[in-house]
C-alpha cells in the first residue's frame, strides 16, 4: 500500500521514524564497498566515513571517527571501489530524477 502525502500527516510519529530510517538505511546501502580483513573475513563499509587511506604496507581505513581496518586490498583497489560505487550512486539518482 503506498502512502499519499496528504496521508502521511495521520502517521504516528514512530511509524514517520521507522519509514525514514528505511529511506536512510537504503541511501546508506549504495554506498558500501565489499573490503577484506587479513584474516580472509569479508564485510562491507560505507564509503563515505572513510577519511584516510594508507599504505604501511598493509592498508589502513581510517573512518571519520577514527576507528582503524586492516585490509588486503591496496590503496588503488579501495580509490576504484569508491569511485566505482559513488559513479554508480549518482547515475542512478540522475535515472530516476533525482537531485544528489
Amino acid at each position: 500500500m503506498k502512502v499519499q502525502i496528504r496521508d502521511f500527516n495521520k502517521i504516528r510519529p514512530a511509524q514517520k521514524r521507522a519509514g525514514l530510517f528505511k529511506e536512510f538505511h537504503r541511501e546508506a546501502l549504495r554506498t558500501v564497498i565489499e573490503v577484506t580483513k587479513l584474516n580472509g573475513t569479508k564485510f562491507l563499509i560505507n564509503s563515505d566515513y572513510i577519511q584516510i587511506v594508507e599504505e604501511t604496507p598493509d592498508t589502513v581505513l581510517t573512518l571519520v571517527d577514527g576507528k582503524k581496518y586492516i585490509v588486503k586490498e591496496s590503496r588503488l583497489e579501495i580509490q576504484n571501489l569508491v569511485t566505482a560505487t559513488k559513479q554508480a550512486y549518482f547515475r542512478t539518482g540522475e535515472k530516476s530524477g533525482n537531485s544528489a
